[in-house]
């Protein structure tokens, strides 16, 4: 329920509604502009407590037979899903603190309201659903009298207006490192490498390929099938070479 909607559509959700305030903005105004005013509700005494709200505005002294209407809710529950291709993932933090969220029930509603897939988030705050509904139109989160919601309908979060560079993903990265920077030729020194996944778990045991080059670039040394697991792995190289 976003943009322009009809005074019936609006009058049917009397009976599932309570008017909680009602005031008087005066919003941004630019001849032949669009115009974005933000309204403080996180002010409005009236509206701290949980729950799901509907604002509804109209132009002072006009009488349309729609009104411009948005909704948003107060929670503590921070959800985010992640969709794949037949599954999904649901996390749930607080809002306060960051910490997950545990025994926080997430349903994938459809567009009567029906229930068609609900689980519990466990120690991590993590919900996981093997399959995801395709007829879901909402997903919500609730616990006590906090609840928080997701339109399938809406966008998702685009990550392009954040900073977010860096090296792509791969699922199982090397992380090298020695006792100094600098050594002088004829010195032995040791290299640790630790191996992790994408999420920083340590990976089952794999062999890898070390390769020691020269400040130009050409190879000096080589190890083939180093074993690498979870744990720090030493390889012992010589530098009278370089």
């Amino acid at each position: 329920m976003a943009g322009a909607v009809s005074l019936y559509d609006l009058d049917s959700l009397h009976k599932m509604t309570d008017s909680v305030y009602v005031g008087r903005f005066v919003t941004e105004q630019r001849p032949n502009r669009r115009g974005v005013t933000f309204i403080p509700v996180e002010g409005i005494k009236e509206l701290q407590e949980p729950g799901i709200y509907v604002a509804v505005m109209s132009q002072p002294n006009r009488f349309r037979y729609d009104y411009q209407t948005t909704y948003f809710y107060t929670s503590d529950l921070g959800l985010h899903v992640r969709l794949f291709p037949k599954g999904a993932d649901a996390y749930v933090s607080s809002l306060r603190d960051g910490k997950a969220v545990s025994r926080v029930e997430v349903s994938w509603l459809d567009a009567q309201g029906k229930i068609l897939a609900r689980a519990e988030t466990d120690g991590d705050g993590r919900a996981s659903f093997a399959e995801r509904p395709k007829a879901a139109k909402v997903i919500t989160a609730r616990k006590d009298a906090q609840v928080s919601m997701i339109a399938m309908k809406e966008p998702a979060l685009d990550l392009s207006e954040y900073a977010i560079s860096g090296p792509p993903y791969k699922p199982v990265r090397l992380f090298a490192y020695s006792g100094r920077n600098l050594y002088r030729p004829g010195e032995s020194f040791e290299v640790a490498v630790v191996a992790r996944d994408g999420d920083g778990r340590m990976v089952p045991p794999q062999p890898i390929q070390a390769l020691l080059k020269r400040p130009d670039g050409k190879v000096a040394k080589r190890w083939d099938n180093v074993k690498v697991d979870g744990h720090a792995e030493e390889v012992l190289a010589a530098v009278q070479d370089l």
